[in-house]
Parts: structure tokens; C-alpha cells; sequence
């Protein structure tokens, strides 16, 4: 069962310098996916971001909010209550959201974050990119996803990528939303680059309004 209020961390309406991260509650055969996992929780703290995640702690998944945990960063985590039976969740982590369905998941992560990263998953992790490419493609001012290409795992999916805006099914520009990397400080750099990108835009579009 959920725990009582009093004993979930509070949560900021208006906090939203966080990172949001989508990977497999399993670990893999490669070696090399749980070492990412680590990795990226610690360099989303490193950059001076949160983190905002699935809530479970197996796998991929715990092992991004335990390592940016242990580097003194914020976790938020966004819970659906019928999965904490199966997957575990541990208040240590930080802070709680408990969620009644996946898409009310995805919409909290959403609004909780700059953007997101995406380490090697399963059909739920699938889904999510799907979700977020989404958002990018259709949002006027698009969130980046950033895909973290561990050994390769999403040489697919950049193919399809690539395969969609080279038939023109997409707008060309729209390409930008979507970037592939080969590690985790290559990925939070990213999201560093949109963030620190959209500061001068939004500063010039605010001196604009006041000028009418």
C-alpha cells in the first residue's frame, strides 16, 4: 500500500529543473546498461539538475535514482500505485508522487522536467519515447529527447528515425528534437545545451511583450 502523506517528502508545485529518465526496471545482459544507469544519475546531479523517473527501484531504474541519491541530488519519483507490489519503492529515494495510470505518469514526468533521456528499455520504455517524441514534434516549443545509444542498442530506432524524415512524413526542422549519444555526460550536455539555448529566447520574447 501507498505510504500515509506524512511520510512522502513534499512536492513543489513549481519545480521543474530536473531531468527526466526513461529505462528498463531489469538490468540486461550487457553489463554495460547498468553501468550507464549509474552513470547518468550521477551526472544529472553533476550538471545541477533532478531527477524525475518511474519510482521503481529494480534494475535500470533504482539504479539511476540510487546514484543520484548518493551524489546529493534530488529525486522525484512518479509512482503508479498498483505497480508497488511488483516493483518496490523505497521513500529513502526521495521524494513521491503516487500516480492511477501510466499516462497520468507520463504527464507528471512531462511537466517535472526539461527534458529526457533515454536509456535501453523494454515495450514500456518503447512507449515512453514514443510518448515523448510526441510531445517534441507537436509541442511549439518541444522538450529534447536525448537517446543514450549503449553498444548500440538503438541503432533501430535512429534508422527508423532517420527513415521517417527522409521520406518527409516529418518536418525537416523537427530533427533537432531528437538527439542520439554514446554516454550519459554526452546526454545531461544536451539537455544543458536546449536549456541554456532557450534563455536568451525567452528573455528576447519577454522584452518583446513589454514593448507593446
Amino acid at each position: 500500500m501507498p505510504a500515509t502523506t506524512a511520510e512522502i517528502p513534499t512536492l513543489d508545485a513549481g519545480d521543474d529543473h530536473n531531468i527526466c529518465v526513461f529505462c528498463a526496471t531489469r538490468d540486461g545482459k550487457d553489463a554495460a546498461f547498468a553501468e550507464a544507469a549509474t552513470e547518468l544519475g550521477r551526472e544529472v546531479v553533476r550538471a545541477g539538475y533532478g531527477l524525475v523517473y518511474g519510482g521503481s527501484v529494480l534494475g535500470m531504474m533504482g539504479r539511476v535514482a540510487v546514484a543520484a541519491r548518493d551524489s546529493g541530488g534530488d529525486v522525484l519519483a512518479v509512482m503508479m500505485e498498483y505497480l508497488l507490489e511488483r516493483e518496490g519503492w523505497d521513500v529513502k529515494v526521495g521524494r513521491t508522487q503516487f500516480v492511477t495510470s501510466i499516462q497520468e505518469c507520463r504527464d507528471v514526468m512531462n511537466a517535472r522536467s526539461r527534458g529526457f533521456v533515454v536509456l535501453p528499455g523494454g515495450i514500456g520504455t518503447f512507449a515512453e519515447i514514443i510518448q515523448a517524441l510526441d510531445w517534441a514534434f507537436f509541442f511549439e516549443r518541444p522538450k529534447p529527447v536525448v537517446v543514450v545509444n549503449t553498444g548500440g542498442f538503438y541503432d533501430p530506432l535512429r534508422a527508423l528515425i532517420n527513415s521517417v524524415f527522409e521520406q518527409e512524413l516529418i518536418e525537416s526542422w523537427k530533427k533537432n528534437t531528437v538527439i542520439f549519444c554514446d554516454s550519459p555526460a554526452e546526454a545531461v550536455a544536451a539537455i544543458a545545451r536546449h536549456d541554456n539555448a532557450r534563455l536568451p529566447a525567452a528573455a528576447a520574447a519577454l522584452s518583446s511583450s513589454s514593448s507593446l
